[in-house]
């Protein structure tokens, strides 16, 4: 996160900061970083890559717990 902190412009930082959650098994945190990256330069290709490789991101825990359910009745 240093390098990110230091660096909050340049998408090859958070790209890395990406690549580092991902290794210790932060798929979100990864997500995040990479989302970041792009916002940063969209065409950052491993970035994009990384992010492509991640399993699937599960479903919104709002609606896990019920929020946005339309009601029955």
């Amino acid at each position: 996160m240093a390098t990110a902190a230091a660096s909050p412009g340049k998408a090859r930082a958070w790209s890395n900061l990406g690549w580092a959650r991902q290794q210790a098994g932060d798929v979100g945190g990864a997500r995040r970083a990479y989302a970041c990256a792009l916002a940063r330069d969209p065409a950052h290709a491993q970035a994009r890559i990384n992010l492509s490789l991640l399993p699937p991101a599960g479903p919104d825990p709002a609606c896990d717990a019920g929020e946005g359910r339309r009601q029955a009745g």
